[in-house]
């Protein structure tokens, strides 16, 4: 099966971007990540759920890195 793409306004896609650079630096001042850091594409479709529900960067950072109970 295709996987579908979905169109987003400029505004939204600088909004992403913006969260998605604040996220890397949270990741790696946080040492879960060193330079260069290719995510997955399972991570990346993680991150964008998590901009989507409204986590900050750093909740985001936490809820794929952290510690899972």
């Amino acid at each position: 099966m295709f996987a579908t793409s979905e169109y987003i306004a400029l505004d939204e896609m600088n909004k992403l971007v913006e969260w998605t650079q604040a996220w890397y630096e949270e990741a790696l001042s946080a040492h879960y990540v060193e330079e260069p850091y290719q995510p997955e594409a399972e991570v990346l479709t993680r991150m964008h759920q998590y901009f989507r529900f409204g986590l900050t960067p750093e909740e985001a950072v936490q809820a794929c890195f952290g510690l899972k109970h």
